[in-house]
């Protein structure tokens, strides 16, 4: 009975051994060895490619100028890029194009949110940023992979809020399931490109990209990582008179993203927000309409911000 006894002990713990090193080693290998879906939602994880180990090359290619016998990138399309917009027509293409993005996001029915500059500017007034050059929004990654089998490559035309015609094209980088943020060169998941000038809405998916280890923790690949809870449940709102979703913890996002002095500076990029006028002011402006010190925001007043 002794010798049984020590028998079965040595076996116990052989087997213990051989379970603990292969455990150990799944959770130092790929998750996607381990587990095909995310232990939170379907929606949030997908498998990358499989055999590919080095990043993959840029997709979006950036329009350039020289000046100075530099060349300086723009934010705008190389393939649609025509000449540099004035500020006046710049402002005007991007209200559209956000327009056309939230009317085909409707139409559609996929799941979108603004987010960086975007939601940055709806939390003051409601409005783009006049200085941005661009838009961004997020959606899920398996949104992301839907909106691309459905619609990628293809043309959407919208007729504006003063009756203008413009079209638009839904591009999706090939490489969004390459989720990896050593993937430098493609931090950009989609664009909704503007047809006529070459400005973009940027669009990027949020993914688990560890859902053993970090479980509830969602990133894009630009290191812009979340907790589930600060996205959902999405609040429903309006930008630019148009409904559109913002993350449900939007002051945290803003804050780690931004720092929290820039929910509260009425002061930036040589503008001023005018409590008074509620909206941004560039500072000659501010200062022809005879505004006071006291008269520069310190944040929204708005109803809409909850």
């Amino acid at each position: 009975l002794r010798r049984s006894s020590v028998v079965f002990c040595v076996l116990f713990l052989l087997v213990f051994k051989a379970s603990s090193t292969l455990l150990t080693a799944s959770l130092t290998s790929n998750p996607d060895d381990l587990v095909p879906w995310s232990v939170t939602d379907e929606g949030l994880y997908i498998s990358p490619p499989q055999g590919l180990i080095d990043p993959p090359q840029k997709y979006f290619i950036a329009a350039a100028v020289k000046e100075n016998k530099q060349w300086i990138c723009l934010h705008y399309d190389s393939r649609y890029f025509k000449f540099e917009l004035n500020k006046e027509d710049r402002e005007r293409a991007i209200r559209y194009m956000l327009e056309a993005w939230l009317a085909f996001m409707e139409e559609s029915k996929i799941q979108s949110w603004i987010a960086h500059g975007t939601l940055l500017g709806w939390y003051w007034n409601a409005e783009p940023l006049p200085w941005d050059s661009d838009a961004d929004v997020q959606m899920f990654v398996r949104t992301m992979d839907s909106m691309s089998e459905r619609f990628n490559g293809t043309s959407y035309e919208y007729t504006t809020s003063e009756n203008e015609a413009r079209k638009y094209y839904l591009d999706v980088n090939p490489n969004f399931l390459y989720r990896s943020h050593e993937d430098h060169d493609n931090v950009i998941d989609a664009r909704f490109v503007d047809t006529q000038t070459g400005l973009y809405i940027d669009i990027t998916a949020l993914a688990e990209t560890d859902p053993i280890r970090q479980p509830n923790t969602i990133s894009c690949k630009n290191n812009h990582t979340y907790l589930i809870d600060d996205i959902l449940p999405l609040q429903q709102t309006t930008l630019i008179g148009k409904r559109v979703y913002v993350p449900h913890k939007f002051e945290k996002v803003l804050q780690n993203e931004y720092s929290k002095n820039a929910l509260t500076n009425g002061q930036h990029m040589g503008y001023i927000f005018s409590a008074k006028d509620q909206k941004w002011l560039e500072e000659s402006v501010f200062m022809a309409f005879n505004r006071q010190m006291n008269d520069i925001g310190n944040g929204p007043t708005r109803e809409s911000v909850q």
